[in-house]
């Protein structure tokens, strides 16, 4: 669900918008002087980048899941999933996405010495790439939503990795120009395993899970809830399973004709 957001968002909430299916959206435009790239998340970047990666399962479950490890986060956590600016006073404002969802841009004029610790949603579901037929091929919005960085992302210019949530939660970012560095999954399956690893190394007072019929997460922390969550997972199960019986079934009496 996309909800229109006008200020300007803690990397916490963000994210928690993210645990439950919700994308906070700008209401801005970048400038006509500047169609191919523009520094600051606008409307082109919400509706040609996030949408269309929203309508792939997938990346919907992928971003959510950055949503989900969130909650519960200490601070510390939160600035390897998003962004911090620090300036000389060793100020921190908290902020997620492009120039980290940045929604009020006069309130960061006179900064001086800033730098970005960054994280995994940057390089992944924003400037993210994958390998497809030998070739570089763009998941992230901040890349489909802009065709000049899009290009330079696919070229020999800049640098390419392999998508490492370790190595990302710690990389630093140029949000002023075209990014140097790049990194590349093998493909969204294998990006969220790795997501998956790192989750781990994530100690959180709790476990949560999102319950998609009342659009709620549920917080695991004692052996009851987890009871619970166990007994909704076996209906699923059951109800997957009944379906790999009929498919199976199917395609027996479909083989058996074939061969007559």
């Amino acid at each position: 669900m996309l909800r229109p957001c006008s200020g300007l968002l803690s990397a916490r909430d963000f994210l928690a918008s993210l645990a439950f299916r919700v994308f906070q959206t700008t209401l801005y435009v970048r400038h006509t002087g500047s169609p191919h790239h523009s520094p600051e998340p606008d409307l082109i970047h919400e509706f040609i980048g996030h949408c269309p990666m929203f309508a792939d399962p997938t990346l919907a479950q992928f971003s959510q899941e950055i949503g989900l490890l969130s909650l519960g986060a200490t601070d510390e956590q939160i600035e390897h999933l998003a962004t911090v600016w620090k300036t000389k006073t060793n100020c921190r404002r908290p902020m997620t996405g492009l120039r980290m969802r940045r929604r009020v841009l006069g309130d960061f004029q006179g900064i001086e010495n800033r730098t970005r610790t960054f994280q995994v949603y940057w390089f992944i579901i924003e400037f993210g790439l994958c390998r497809q037929e030998g070739r570089y091929k763009a998941i992230g919005a901040g890349l489909l939503s802009s065709y000049g960085e899009l290009m330079h992302a696919c070229s020999d210019k800049p640098d390419h990795r392999p998508f490492d949530p370790e190595t990302t939660a710690l990389q630093k970012v140029e949000d002023a120009d075209y990014q140097p560095l790049y990194f590349v999954a093998d493909s969204i399956i294998d990006a969220m395993i790795k997501l998956r690893r790192y989750a781990r190394s994530i100690k959180r007072p709790f476990s949560v899970v999102y319950d998609p019929i009342t659009r709620s997460v549920e917080i695991i922390k004692e052996a009851q809830d987890l009871v619970t969550t166990i007994e909704r997972f076996k209906a699923d199960l059951s109800a997957v399973t009944d379906a790999i019986e009929a498919v199976s079934k199917d395609a027996h009496q479909h083989y058996r004709i074939t061969n007559e």
